[in-house]
């Protein structure tokens, strides 16, 4: 896991990303984790197709100095599954705030239930840590809410959202698929970053039914602020 501290992500402990990659078209646009794959990972056929890749151990790669070190990405930005990864947060003790999957999208539509539910027990077998779920496809929070599973308090579903069309259709999706607001739901929340656009005073109604917003502008280089109304 990578632990979080100033300069990172602020209302996180670590980040356990036994899952990384990611298909949605936004990744060349303002992703992070594309360009930190970019960045520290192996180069990837661009022409090549994208799939699927399951890993037991860490594959390693030798450096440029000749020395031997584990290829954080050996698959680019391309889904990837690393199992070995899925017992690191019962080896935290201490009680921590837990980012799950935040170099990809653990519930987009190219993942297979069964990397979910694996990640998914993971985290319940170290309940000790509070988690914090995001997706730009929250639809999918069904496949784990139908177990009821989600209704532990110690974990948050969120969704990403950038501007009032996604704020809306979004936010309706990430409410039909983690309870009702008159029933028994999960602890669910909005991330609304990079904030690329205005979001209408009448979209905002359904916040109460929120338990946390997350609000932030897009940053780093090449960043576009959200124009003014």
């Amino acid at each position: 896991m990578n632990k979080q501290g100033e300069n990172k992500i602020s209302y996180l402990d670590f980040t356990f990303n036994p899952v990384s990659g990611c298909l949605h078209p936004c990744k060349d646009k303002y992703c992070y984790a594309a360009k930190i794959v970019r960045r520290f990972g192996s180069p990837v056929d661009p022409q090549g197709v994208s799939a699927l890749h399951e890993l037991d151990k860490p594959v390693n790669k030798i450096t440029r100095a000749g020395d031997m070190m584990v290829d954080p990405y050996p698959y680019g930005f391309e889904p990837t599954f690393r199992r070995y990864r899925l017992g690191e947060p019962a080896k935290v003790k201490r009680p921590s705030i837990i980012g799950v999957v935040y170099m990809g999208d653990l519930f987009g539509k190219w993942v297979p239930e069964s990397w979910i539910q694996e990640v998914y027990t993971a985290c319940q077998k170290a309940d000790h840590h509070q988690y914090i779920f995001l997706t730009k496809n929250p639809e999918r929070y069904a496949e784990i809410y139908r177990y009821e599973l989600d209704y532990r308090c110690n974990m948050w579903f969120g969704a990403t959202v950038t501007d009032n069309d996604s704020f809306i259709n979004t936010g309706k999706e990430l409410f039909q698929n983690t309870g009702l607001s008159g029933r028994r739901h999960a602890k669910r929340f909005l991330s609304i970053e990079p904030l690329q656009g205005s979001i209408d005073a009448r979209s905002l109604t359904c916040i109460r039914h929120l338990d946390w917003v997350i609000l932030g502008q897009q940053t780093g280089p090449g960043s576009v602020p959200p124009e003014p109304d």
